[in-house]
């Protein structure tokens, strides 16, 4: 409730974050750069791409170095906890999506055994996209 009365109070929302001079990229951690390129190295041995992603955040929280990364094989992105996210924006996050160039999601909720989204996935075929019926 306090956090709630200090963002009413505030009058202006900062538009950028002073990094104190320092480049952005140095604060990008060893290990995720490593694992980064492991990845990218690992792309040239798979058929296709099956990204999981949380529905929740379901733009935001993608990293877009690893989505330069992806134009290269067939691509899958699944948005997962589909049971906690807010679906109301679902076709807006579609067109946004497909902006961007990813015109294959499966919305799932994984937790659910009977989910006829996660059956989707086990039947997608990456080589010229689409579902296996």
């Amino acid at each position: 409730m306090r956090l709630h009365a200090l963002l009413c109070s505030a009058k202006q929302f900062r538009d950028v974050f002073d990094f104190g001079g320092r480049e952005i990229a140095h604060w990008f951690p060893g290990h995720m750069a490593k694992g980064l390129k492991q990845m990218k190295a690992n792309l040239r041995n798979v058929d296709c791409i099956i990204e999981i992603h949380d529905a929740r955040i379901p733009l935001s929280g993608r990293n877009p170095l690893f989505q330069e990364s992806l134009h290269i094989r067939p691509h899958l992105l699944v948005l997962n906890k589909m049971d906690i996210a807010d679906l109301s924006n679902k076709q807006n996050v579609l067109k946004q999506l497909a902006k961007q160039g990813v015109k294959n999601v499966v919305f799932t909720d994984c937790l659910r055994q009977k989910d006829e989204n996660v059956k989707k996935v086990r039947r997608w075929r990456g080589v010229g996209g689409g579902m296996l019926e």
